[in-house]
């Protein structure tokens, strides 16, 4: 039951991050989010970006999403 309420806890906590920055920086907040893995962490430790590692992970795509995003603004 811990565990959940901790994991219910820091889902808040994002939340109300995340609502703040929207706050503070507007559309300059990037709409593409990285979720988390342990894919990002195995890349850093083989010296590979997540594209190389995992290139057909969500965060791979993520990854893509965002330089799209990123180019066309």
């Amino acid at each position: 039951f811990e565990k959940a309420e901790a994991k219910s806890r820091i889902a808040q906590l994002e939340k109300q991050i995340e609502e703040e920055l929207m706050r503070l920086y507007g559309r300059l907040i990037l709409e593409t989010q990285i979720t988390q893995s342990i894919k990002i962490p195995e890349s850093h430790a083989v010296a590979r970006s997540i594209t190389q590692h995992a290139p057909t992970s969500q965060q791979s795509l993520q990854y893509r999403q965002l330089t799209d995003e990123l180019l066309s603004r």
